[in-house]
């Protein structure tokens, strides 16, 4: 009979239980919340700037369910650092190559096409950058690695290997176009969906290689890294 697979460090049960809970809190009571205490205030927060509060609390709630898990996963780098290192440099490589190829396939599909939250970060990044780069070079990749690789795709690993690359990974990407449904045509969502398929899948890898979420979130952070430090 296989062994279930199995990764090298993953979440214990009662950090899935309370990490599923705060990945729901998180998508459908967190956004709607700020802005509702944000419009209370006598002097409401700018985007930008309200966005960073999101970064910052998703930071520190997601920080205090995993630190046992991220302790783990710091040990088990450090257990090997040569390898840990290559798998983090080539999971970044071949995360470039796999979009320079969905560029060229979305260029020759729709020539016009934007990806709107690209154009949003711009925008906020523009009134101010500081607070922007913190948040998606410092704060969002260990959230979101967290979230979305150690839980999601680490849940559902150990029960079978592939899907939890195909599921994580359209969660991923379904996660990143959510809120600009009905704002992009059909064709035009399907590419910003397809844009983030090569992330996703590249990022599970990373953990799964190295053994610890910090090599995916670190090729997380340098992608976002590149992204922002262009718009200067």
């Amino acid at each position: 009979m296989t062994k279930p697979a199995k990764l090298a460090v993953t979440i214990t049960g009662k950090e899935r239980i309370w990490g599923f809970v705060y990945l729901l809190t998180e998508l459908f009571l967190l956004p709607s919340a700020l802005q509702s205490l944000n419009k209370l205030l006598p002097a409401p927060l700018s985007d930008s700037w309200l966005n960073i509060l999101y970064f910052a609390l998703n930071f520190i709630f997601v920080c205090a369910i995993f630190r046992d898990f991220l302790k783990r996963s710091l040990k088990k780098a450090g257990q090997d650092v040569e390898d840990f290192l290559l798998v983090t440099a080539g999971g970044f490589g071949f995360y470039y190559l796999c979009n320079v190829a969905i560029g060229l396939v979305i260029g020759y599909l729709a020539p016009d096409f934007a990806n709107l939250n690209d154009g949003s970060i711009a925008q906020q990044a523009g009134s101010n950058f500081t607070a922007m780069a913190i948040g998606t070079v410092l704060l969002a990749p260990v959230a979101e690695e967290l979230l979305y690789r150690g839980l999601f795709f680490g849940s559902l690993y150990a029960k079978n290997r592939a899907l939890a690359y195909i599921i994580s990974s359209a969660f991923f990407s379904v996660i990143h176009i959510l809120g600009y449904l009905g704002k992009y045509a059909p064709l035009h969502l399907a590419l910003a969906f397809l844009q983030y398929l090569p992330a996703g899948l590249v990022l599970a890898w990373a953990y799964r290689k190295s053994g610890s979420i910090f090599s995916s979130i670190i090729i997380h952070a340098a992608v976002n890294a590149v992204a922002i430090l262009a718009l200067r």
